[in-house]
């Protein structure tokens, strides 16, 4: 794991659990694929890009996602950007320091008046999860993200 870009670059299967609040209380569930990829020449720089379907438990719809991030890696850690769609830029979302086989985040990142807190946890070569706290007046939620390498 001393590579973090070495690692990460490659595609991936997820798949995603989003509880409500700290229940076990299931609201959706999904599956799909990322891309971790080198798309512009800048040192330790990967693209990420993801898509697949969403699955809400409550009334059974399915809807398509996909979203876009920056990831640079850093001497402490990860630096992550989220693409705004809207103004179709990147904006810093979280920064990540790195503990045994574990990231964790610096600070909790605000968005509307939500704080969202996470973890990277490195299971082997090619498992990790992605562990993401959720919590203010507008959302309520704890998503855990499994990743499998496609091989």
């Amino acid at each position: 794991m001393n590579d973090l870009l070495s690692y990460f670059k490659s595609s991936w299967q997820i798949h995603r659990k989003i509880f409500i609040s700290d229940s076990n209380i299931l609201f959706a569930e999904a599956n799909g694929e990322v891309l971790f990829e080198i798309r512009e020449n800048k040192d330790n720089y990967l693209f990420y890009e993801e898509s697949g379907k969403l699955n809400i438990i409550e009334n059974k719809s399915e809807i398509t996602f996909f979203r876009n991030y920056q990831y640079f890696f850093t001497k402490l850690g990860l630096d992550i950007y989220f693409y705004d769609l809207p103004t179709q830029n990147f904006y810093l979302y979280q920064q990540y320091f790195r503990k045994g086989d574990q990231l964790f985040t610096q600070e909790k990142h605000i968005c509307n008046k939500d704080l969202y807190d996470g973890r990277f946890q490195f299971l082997n070569g090619s498992n990790f999860i992605h562990h993401t706290r959720i919590k203010g007046p507008n959302k309520n939620y704890t998503i855990i993200t499994e990743f499998t390498k496609v091989v």
